[in-house]
């Protein structure tokens, strides 16, 4: 009895971390843990293998880092934690710099498995309960079918060089190829039926990046680029732009210039639906709104602050933002809709991007 007793306390004490963030769904059948809160990856210093995965307590407001380390031994997850997204009770997580996509428990961070054949992983979407798309920059840009039930990849599909973020509309996957190393200006249209690539749209503007879906186009984010001579001197810029294609027929519908020397890297939703949230960054100053029909975006910033990455909160439309001091330590920011500071909180090394259960 004793034995048993003194097992269920250390049970107990290992998952505290989340479980204090989490709560039960007396709604579903299965009990399954609901969080109470967000996920937040911090990239890590490169080549030091120390990106980590903290997590934010909504009900005690307040932020817990090293959750994936402390649930797993004190194993660290790896170099370049670039992304997590939650399917369920599963965290994919994406660990770039040392070629892995690693499989956890979404309340407790406990690794299940890890998948090392993905080279240099950089996002993933969810398909439906069991599958998630994996997009990559090895071997000049890869889209991986991912099953949750195996583990396993189950199919590669090529896509363009730096393959980065992904978004679903009705059958189809667009895939934004930023160029990695080189130079891209297209999107990737993946047909989920057959998983082949039906379509390569050529966006016209240098680096797409990131897209979001609204009514019916894809708002796709193209950073353009600085320009360097032989000697890595700045002799000019390609401007950003929104492009946005047409869902209907895959085709550029509008081309607006954001800015002809500024590279915001970072394009979300506003909860309601109605703006977009432009900016983020290196070299980047400022979160813009853009309504989702203008042709112009703001000139004044909702936020006036260096972020290396943000996120719009789906659960309030809170605006995350990340900010990183000389390759210090990061802090998160975390703002209501209107741009106004709530708190600031302690993170791990180069903090990006949150992962949170529910989604817009």
């Amino acid at each position: 009895m004793k034995k048993g007793i003194l097992r269920l306390l250390t049970i107990a004490l290992a998952m505290s971390f989340v479980l204090s963030g989490c709560k039960k769904d007396d709604d579903n059948d299965d009990n399954k843990v609901k969080l109470k809160g967000f996920y937040i990856t911090n990239e890590g210093q490169f080549q030091k293998g120390n990106g980590s995965i903290s997590f934010y307590d909504k009900e005690k407001d307040k932020v817990v880092n090293e959750v994936f380390k402390n649930a797993n031994g004190g194993t660290p997850l790896g170099d370049v934690v670039q992304s997590m997204t939650i399917v369920n009770d599963k965290a994919v997580i994406c660990v770039n710099g040392s070629n892995k996509v690693v499989i956890a428990n979404s309340t407790d961070m406990k690794q299940i498995y890890q998948i090392e054949s993905i080279k240099q992983p950089r996002y993933t979407l969810k398909l439906d309960d069991n599958t998630v798309l994996v997009s990559a920059w090895g071997n000049n840009g890869e889209v991986h079918v991912v099953s949750l039930t195996s583990n396993t990849v189950t199919k590669t599909i090529q896509v363009g060089a730096g393959a980065e973020r992904m978004v679903k509309s009705g059958d189809f996957v667009y895939v934004a190829n930023s160029g990695g190393y080189a130079d891209s200006k297209t999107v990737s249209v993946i047909d989920t039926k057959t998983f082949t690539v039906v379509k390569t749209v050529d966006t016209e503007c240098f680096a797409p990046i990131a897209l979001v879906k609204t009514n019916d186009k894809i708002a796709v984010l193209c950073k353009g680029k600085t320009l360097y001579d032989s000697s890595w001197n700045p002799i000019g810029n390609e401007p950003s732009y929104l492009v946005m294609i047409d869902a209907s027929s895959n085709t550029v519908a509008a081309k607006i210039k954001l800015y002809d020397d500024k590279h915001p890297a970072n394009l979300h939703l506003s909860n309601d639906g109605t703006k977009f949230l432009i900016g983020g960054g290196f070299g980047f100053t400022g979160v813009f709104e853009m309504g989702v029909t203008s042709t112009s975006i703001s000139t004044s910033a909702l936020i006036n602050k260096d972020f290396y990455g943000f996120n719009v909160n789906p659960e309030n439309g809170n605006i995350i933002g990340f900010t990183n001091s000389n390759g210090g330590a990061a802090k998160m920011l975390r703002y209501n809709p209107n741009g106004t500071l709530i708190k600031e909180y302690d993170l791990g090394f180069f903090a990006n991007n949150i992962a949170s259960e529910k989604r817009k």
